[in-house]
């Protein structure tokens, strides 16, 4: 899709929205750590007042990890903080991309492929649904995964 793109991994968070008709909920991706809303088809820009890409100077940029492992680590903590659904993937990053020992702070991002964490899913909220809604969504492949068992395959759960 992007013929420069590194593919990482990361997490997020499932925004949902309730339409007033009482239609299914529609799903869609948000940052674990700003209220940033993923645009399905556009790729996410990082942005920061002092400068147009990530800068060693600044944190900014949007984050990646180079391992699974370390998308379920984020997402296990991420859930800690913010009981919200996760769904964790690979993303691709491209532009002007720092490398770091356990990722990356990219210019460019978008989702290559999603994994729904069914365990942190509310009962309201259909596993099948948000894969689905994900999926015709962002246009890429999405999965389930029953995050308790994998967390535990991983050594990761608590």
């Amino acid at each position: 899709m992007y013929p420069d793109a590194i593919r990482a991994w990361r997490a997020w968070r499932v925004g949902v929205f309730e339409p007033a008709s009482g239609a299914p909920p529609e799903v869609f991706l948000r940052s674990c750590v700003h209220d940033a809303y993923w645009t399905p088809g556009e790729p996410v820009i990082a942005r920061c007042a002092a400068h147009t890409r990530p800068s060693l100077s600044c944190g900014c940029g949007i984050y990646a990890v180079t391992t699974r492992d370390a998308a379920l680590e984020w997402a296990q903590t991420t859930a800690r903080a913010m009981p919200m659904p996760l769904v964790i993937g690979e993303v691709h990053v491209w532009g002007r991309v720092l490398r770091f020992s356990s990722g990356y702070r990219a210019q460019y991002a978008y989702p290559y492929s999603l994994e729904v964490l069914d365990e942190g899913l509310p009962v309201e909220l259909d596993p099948r649904l948000v894969v689905r809604q994900l999926r015709d969504t962002y246009v890429v492949d999405v999965t389930r995964t029953r995050a308790r068992r994998r967390l535990a395959d991983s050594g990761l759960a608590a």
